[in-house]
């Protein structure tokens, strides 16, 4: 013990004598660990843990594309998705959605955030229930619900497990809340906090596309 308390106090002599070098070592190890633990964050998250999905071997993304530009991917108009639905036969279920920005307003106060419109079949496609309340059902295409993320309803919400029912107002307009998702589901991106019905959609032009 005292031999390593004095190789110790040795190093750190060394050290500030030689506080350039000392400088150019920290911010090394600095680097390394900080490159390292970005990297086993991702392997992590993708290779060594389950990604939240029931089977996400079995999911597939799908897009238009432009042949006169190779690997060139564009989203789909919603006739076009309604077309894919009925012809093809090779999946087990096609499900869409289109990304949005949410004011948030209410007695809690103002709030930003970003959210999906997706179609009724979404969260069965997707094999992921809600924790509290229910999924989207095709009877909600016409209806103003919303299914909460866990943050977005621990934020707004302060976790109130009686919240399906209640109303938030997203864009001047009011949703009802029908469900709140498990804090391991983000999808299609980390920093999506709500899903909607399509209904919104439709007041929107018939080009609008879906992801």
């Amino acid at each position: 013990m005292g031999t390593l308390l004095q190789d110790i106090r040795f190093a750190i002599r060394v050290l500030a004598k030689n506080r350039g070098f000392t400088l150019v070592a920290l911010l090394t190890l600095a680097l390394g660990i900080g490159a390292n633990t970005a990297i086993f964050s991702v392997v992590n998250g993708i290779v060594f843990r389950p990604l939240p999905y029931a089977a996400p071997q079995q999911l597939v993304g799908i897009w238009t594309n432009d042949f006169k530009r190779p690997g060139s991917q564009y989203p789909a108009s919603l006739p076009t998705f309604r077309d894919w639905q009925q012809q093809a036969h090779s999946f087990a279920g096609i499900a869409a959605y289109a990304f949005n920005r949410y004011h948030v307003s209410g007695k809690e106060g103002p709030d930003e955030t970003r959210g999906a419109l997706t179609t009724a079949n979404f969260f069965d496609v997707m094999g992921v229930a809600p924790v509290l309340g229910r999924a989207l059902q095709p009877a909600d295409d016409h209806e103003r619900v919303v299914l909460l993320g866990d943050e977005l309803w621990r934020r707004r919400f302060n976790a109130d497990r009686n919240v399906a029912g209640k109303t938030i107002d997203l864009n001047s307009e009011t949703f009802t809340i029908i469900g709140v998702m498990p804090r391991s589901f983000r999808f299609p991106v980390p920093d999506i906090e709500l899903w909607v019905s399509m209904a919104p959609m439709y007041s929107l032009p018939a080009s609008s596309s879906w992801g």
